[in-house]
């Protein structure tokens, strides 16, 4: 069954007296593009979050938002002072005061004012201990995207059928309307040959074989095969579990250009006005396909 592009998905996971909330939102697009937004202290995290994401998906916009909330930063972070980079600056300042030393109020205010002299470390371990809700919360959150996409493909679906359905008749109007009107195409020729050709002496052998070649290329029994063919293959890909969408859209296009041929091929007003609802039907197929993974 074909999913939508389409889709939201939300988890909440806690474990290491870590709390993770993950919300997925995935939207059409013809390329797979990711977004992940992640807390400052944690932007480390986002090219594994990036990479579980093209684990699963392949094609949409995508945004992933990730709430981490631990119940002690204590137990996440663990200040450290830049000794080297507090006395450049310390050094810098009894220069510029012409001091050989400072008072202590003014090295607080070092500290303030230079916030990079203290680092917020994390030991390799703390990063895995805060990893292992977010990626359960970002599984989790997967399984709800997924289930919204498999509900919106059924719809989808039923859509894309409902079009097929009305290509499907209308291919069979065109041709028993091309059957049924071969004898009136074939006595046109000949009446437009004889105005033609009213001063020439031409036998009826060479008249005949000369409709023949046109009747021949205005022929569409080869175009109306190939267009059920199509219609055929689409059935059968929406029935897949795999992504099909560029293989649906590439199938739309076969089949608005099987019903061009057949337009520019007909002298019969009946079956181009027929190939006009088919196209119209196409384009509005094309519309649903673009939202099909």
């Amino acid at each position: 069954m074909i999913k939508s592009l389409t889709g939201f998905g939300s988890a909440s996971f806690e474990a290491n007296d870590i709390f993770v909330e993950t919300t997925i939102s995935s939207f059409n697009s013809r390329f797979l593009s990711i977004s992940v937004k992640l807390p400052p202290r944690f932007q480390e995290m986002e090219h594994r979050v990036d990479m579980l994401i093209r684990e699963r998906l392949s094609r949409g916009r995508i945004t992933a938002v990730i709430k981490i909330t631990p119940v002690s930063m204590k137990e996440l972070v663990s200040p450290t002072l830049d000794m080297p980079l507090f006395n450049e600056y310390e050094k810098i300042i009894k220069s510029v005061l012409g001091k050989d030393s400072l008072p202590d109020d003014v090295k607080v205010g070092i500290l303030t004012a230079f916030q990079d002299i203290i680092r917020l470390d994390r030991s390799r371990s703390l990063d895995e201990m805060v990893w292992e809700p977010v990626s359960c919360s970002l599984v989790e959150a997967f399984e709800e995207l997924d289930r919204m996409k498999k509900e919106e493909g059924k719809n989808l679906s039923a859509q894309i059928e409902a079009g097929l359905d009305k290509l499907s008749s209308s291919i069979e109007r065109i041709e028993n309307m091309a059957e049924g009107g071969k004898k009136l195409v074939l006595e046109k020729l000949r009446q437009d040959a004889k105005e033609l050709f009213s001063d020439v002496s031409i036998s009826e052998e060479r008249m005949g074989s000369a409709m023949l070649v046109l009747l021949q290329k205005m022929d569409i029994k080869e175009e109306i095969v190939r267009f059920r063919s199509h219609i055929s293959q689409m059935r059968k890909l929406l029935l897949c579990d795999e992504p099909v969408g560029r293989r649906l859209n590439f199938l739309l296009q076969e089949l608005h250009r099987e019903a061009t041929t057949i337009a520019s091929k007909s002298s019969q007003q009946e079956i181009i006005d027929e190939t006009i609802s088919m196209r119209t039907v196409i384009e509005q197929l094309r519309e649903q396909a673009q939202n099909v993974e």
